[in-house]
């Protein structure tokens, strides 16, 4: 048997941070997204303002033993327990080491979870197929579903004076196209910030272009609102993100990309631009920087952009997402929804073919 603490505020989150970021630093390939500064800040900026939403952190122990799962959800306005900021997270899943079964764990949260009449439904989204958890709650539930959400691709990479040249599933096309893309960036310049280096956050920068990008319409008026600007600053500060910044010759900003960081592991996050060819450009002239000085995996997060697909042939993950419904009414209507969206399609396939 195990005990389950239920916390509900930054102060009782502040009581286990230490015990948080020990299991974490045990995780063997851990991600940024699971770790405690990701989680409390992304509670402390964004998520506590949206009204409704409530933190519900289960930290379960195993009597006997110093075996410890952290389950990262909070309660939103509807009822639907989820992960801590799934909506911009890339990976989600809860905190444990993975050499051991956590099955008693899962069943004994899943008991806990079941027993608060507030919540109707959890909704767990962008896990990966192997992930335990996931595998655990979708057998031991009944009322369980599991549907692909998006894709995920990452290429590995080694210091090299060639990128192309070093990328072996690139064909010889692709590395030309490439290496076209490296000449073309040369009108460009790359700069790296850092807290590792000392450098300050570049608010005005970050600022600048969020704000190009809503007044050209690239993104609507209440894209990276002050709340996810406060958020993205945070974990900066924190030490787990880098910021690649493009200038142009004239030292105008055109592009920002946000690269996560962990271990041997870089994630591209939000990427911020004035120019759409310019995310290409941003990590050619990255991956042929001096910036990659040990073998990495570079991830580029989730979505199946052609851009990435096609210029890196990276390789690809599928993430899913689980549902288990405990609210009748809510099971009755997710179920009409998800057949009139199977008879839609249905039609689609059926015109097609007419």
């Amino acid at each position: 048997m195990g005990n389950i603490s239920s916390i509900n505020s930054v102060e009782g989150l502040k009581s286990v941070a230490e015990l948080w970021q020990s299991l974490h630093r045990r995780i063997l390939g851990g991600r940024v997204f699971q770790t405690f500064d990701w989680c409390m800040s992304a509670w402390a900026y964004v998520l506590v303002s949206e009204k409704g939403n409530e933190l519900y952190v289960l930290v379960w122990k195993q009597d006997g033993n110093d075996d410890v799962v952290i389950f990262p959800f909070y309660l939103d306005s509807k009822g639907s327990l989820r992960f801590i900021m799934d909506e911009h997270s890339d990976y989600c899943d809860c905190v444990y080491l993975p050499e051991r079964n956590h099955h008693l764990a899962f069943k004994e949260a899943l008991e806990f979870i079941r027993a608060d009449k507030r919540v109707k439904q959890i909704a767990l989204h962008k896990m990966d197929a192997n992930s335990e958890a996931l595998n655990y709650f979708a057998g031991l539930a009944t009322q369980s579903q599991i549907a692909k959400e998006n894709t995920n691709s990452w290429i590995e990479i080694a210091p090299s004076d060639d990128f192309a040249a070093s990328q072996t599933q690139l064909r010889s096309k692709d590395k030309a196209n490439v290496r076209a893309i490296k000449r073309k960036a040369e009108r460009f310049n790359l700069r790296t910030y850092s807290m590792t280096k000392g450098d300050v956050y570049p608010d005005a920068e970050v600022n600048l272009i969020v704000s190009e990008m809503r007044q050209k319409g690239i993104r609507d008026d209440d894209f990276m609102p002050v709340t996810m600007r406060s958020f993205c600053r945070s974990i900066y500060e924190a030490g787990l993100s880098d910021i690649l910044a493009l200038y142009d010759e004239d030292g105008h900003i055109v592009a920002m990309n946000y690269i996560l960081k962990m271990n041997s592991r870089r994630l591209s996050w939000i990427f911020l631009y004035t120019d759409s060819h310019a995310s290409t450009e941003l990590y050619v002239k990255y991956f042929y920087s001096n910036e990659i000085d040990s073998p990495i995996v570079f991830d580029f997060g989730s979505g199946g952009y052609e851009y990435k697909f096609g210029t890196f042939r990276p390789c690809t993950r599928a993430l899913l997402g689980l549902t288990i419904v405990f609210d009748r009414r809510l099971a009755l209507k997710l179920t009409f929804k998800r057949l009139l969206r199977a008879s839609k399609d249905l039609v689609k396939q059926i015109m097609k073919r007419g």
